[in-house]
């Protein structure tokens, strides 16, 4: 029996190989297509931290304005979607929503946040809004970004 399952096991392998061996000479050919590159992305990264509890903040802005993408990640797991206007020291804004909590308490929560991006200075600034459990907090962050890609 494990001869049979070693065989069913090394099945794939084998065909796999001989499509790529030097004797394969059928005609038929695999073609790989590279991942397209994203560009004109800045990528901004910062945390909250409230009662020495920090959640992590990561996201994805176009460079000349659009719609905004990211996730929230640490105590709580979320995500952020907004917009940005492209202009520099531009209208950035949006909302976040996430479940936060530990193994056996889960709360949602959720916010709103507006904010300049300056893409010379590379940092994000953001005012923010969130609440949970009928609690809401207010604060500002700032993010900071690697070097726009061209």
């Amino acid at each position: 029996m494990l001869e049979g399952l070693v065989k069913i096991f090394l099945l794939p392998i084998t065909i796999i190989a001989s499509l790529f061996s030097p004797g394969n000479t059928s005609g038929s050919a695999i073609v790989l297509t590279p991942t397209p590159v994203i560009q004109n992305i800045i990528v901004a990264t910062g945390s909250i931290t409230e009662q020495n509890v920090t959640v992590n903040l990561n996201v994805t802005i176009p460079q000349d304005g659009g719609a905004m993408r990211g996730t929230i990640s640490g105590i709580c797991d979320g995500t952020i979607t907004g917009s940005y206007d492209g202009k520099e020291n531009g209208a950035i804004n949006g909302t976040l929503a996430a479940t936060c909590g530990t193994l056996f308490i889960k709360l949602d929560a959720k916010g709103t946040f507006t904010g300049t991006v300056a893409k010379t200075k590379r940092e994000t600034v953001i005012q923010y809004s969130a609440q949970a459990n009928n609690n809401t907090r207010n604060g500002t962050t700032t993010l900071h970004f690697t070097p726009v890609t061209q």
